[in-house]
C-alpha cells in the first residue's frame, strides 16, 4: 500500500478522482504506485486499487450479455428523457445514498460532438450517436452512481447491475450476472475478517511452519 511523509498512512483518491492527501483531504498529492480509491459504501469506507483490473472483464460481460437497441429515435432529446427517467427514480436515488452521496445535481447531458467516447462523470454524461442505447447509457450512469474513480471495480459493477435490472428488465440483469460470474467480475467487497477470524488463520499458520519445520 502506498504511503505519503506521515508514515503509513496510505494515499488515496475521493470517488470522483482527485488524489488526496489523508492528512490533507484537501491536497492533491503525486500518483504513485499502490495507491488506492477510497469508496464509501453503505456507510463504510472501502480502499479499491487506482488500476483499472476489470475493465476488459465488464466490457466482455456487457458485449456478451447486452444487446444495443437504439432509445427512440436516437436523438438527443430522447436520451435526456431516459436519463430524466432514471433520475427520478427510487433505484438511482438509492443507490447514489448506497455510495454515500445525498444530494446531487441533475447530469449535464452532452451530444458527443467533436468526440468518439461515451464517459460518465459527477456532473455529465457525454453521449455521441453510437453511445445512445440503454447498455451504454446505463453504463456511464452506474460510474457516476458509484464514483467514476472507481473504475470498472466492483462498486461500478454492481450499480450497473441494479441500473440494469430496472430499466432494461430482470431477463437483461440475469444474464449479466451470468456473464460477471463467467468472466470472474467482483461485485462485492471482499468480506472482512473479524479479529477472531484472523487469529485463527495466524495460529493455522503457526502450526503449519512448525509442522514444516519438524520434518525438515
Amino acid at each position: 500500500m502506498a504511503t505519503n511523509k506521515h508514515g503509513s498512512l496510505p494515499i488515496g483518491i475521493d470517488i470522483f478522482g482527485e488524489l488526496l492527501s489523508p492528512r490533507s483531504p484537501r491536497k492533491r498529492v503525486k500518483k504513485t504506485a499502490g495507491a488506492v480509491v477510497r469508496v464509501r459504501y453503505l456507510g463504510e469506507v472501502h480502499d479499491i486499487p487506482l488500476r483499472d483490473n476489470q475493465r476488459s472483464k465488464i466490457y466482455k460481460s456487457e458485449n456478451e450479455a447486452l444487446v444495443r437497441e437504439q432509445i427512440g429515435d436516437g436523438s438527443i432529446e430522447a436520451v435526456t428523457k431516459f436519463v430524466r427517467r432514471v433520475e427520478a427514480s427510487k433505484t438511482w436515488r438509492d443507490l447514489r445514498a448506497r455510495f454515500g452521496v445525498v444530494t446531487y445535481p441533475k447530469l449535464q447531458i452532452k451530444d458527443g460532438r467533436g468526440t468518439r467516447s461515451a464517459y460518465g462523470s459527477k456532473y455529465v454524461l457525454n453521449l455521441p450517436v453510437w453511445a445512445r442505447n440503454p447498455a451504454v447509457v446505463l453504463h456511464e450512469m452506474a460510474h457516476t452512481a458509484a464514483g467514476s474513480a472507481s473504475a470498472h471495480h466492483w462498486p461500478f459493477a454492481q450499480a450497473f447491475l441494479v441500473l440494469v435490472g430496472r430499466f432494461m428488465g430482470a431477463e437483461c440483469r440475469n444474464k449479466l450476472k451470468a456473464a460477471f460470474k463467467k468472466n470472474r467480475v467482483r461485485i462485492r467487497p471482499k468480506k472482512k475478517l473479524s479479529p477472531e477470524r484472523l487469529e485463527q488463520l495466524r495460529e493455522q499458520g503457526r502450526k503449519l511452519a512448525a509442522a514444516r519445520h519438524r520434518d525438515t
